[in-house]
């Protein structure tokens, strides 16, 4: 006898009506409604195909990326809309990227804007700032920050971070062979 039926045989006995034991179980009981309509339906429809899923881990190579920005290029308006439909246009281009993956692709690391070298000291110290202000939350951050990613500025904090354990775990080091001489 499996849990379902010991819940069941056991709220039976007791003269529970259905309502009152689905608000109180409700992972117990099959759900009613569109929900069980809509299974029905899907059920129904198992033999059809379903449409074939695109990789979200695919690798993106440099004709993609070149792709990519050629179908931007021709259509800049749409882009910086934020439109859906004009990033799930450009998907169908590819056959192992989503929507989602075009868009991220282009808004993290092809942007032409995007600052890809070294951190300026006060870059740095502002990111610094933010973070204890605002805690790792980078995409209020990124407003601060225009022409780098949110991922760049994730990446630069826990490098600095990393950096300055290291420096405070060699000043603890050095402090206690001081103490100890």
């Amino acid at each position: 006898m499996n849990s379902r039926q010991v819940f069941s045989h056991d709220l039976s006995a007791s003269n529970t009506d259905a309502n009152a034991l689905q608000s109180s179980l409700p992972f117990l009981l099959p759900k009613s409604g569109s929900n069980a309509s809509s299974r029905a339906q899907r059920a129904s429809n198992h033999d059809q195909k379903p449409p074939a899923k695109k990789r979200k881990d695919a690798k993106w190579s440099a004709e993609d990326e070149d792709k990519l920005r050629g179908l931007v290029n021709e259509h800049p308006g749409d882009v910086h809309a934020n439109d859906t439909a004009t990033w799930k246009k450009f998907a169908a281009e590819f056959t192992n990227h989503s929507h989602l993956d075009c868009r991220d692709r282009w808004f993290k690391f092809l942007r032409p804007d995007l600052i890809k070298g070294n951190w300026a000291e006060c870059e740095e110290q502002l990111l610094m700032d933010l973070v204890t202000d605002f805690g790792p939350q980078w995409k209020p951050i990124q407003l601060m920050f225009p022409h780098r990613s949110n991922v760049d500025l994730k990446n630069k904090y826990r490098s600095m971070k990393r950096i300055k354990e290291r420096e405070e775990a060699m000043m603890a080091k050095c402090a206690s062979k001081q103490h100890d001489v």
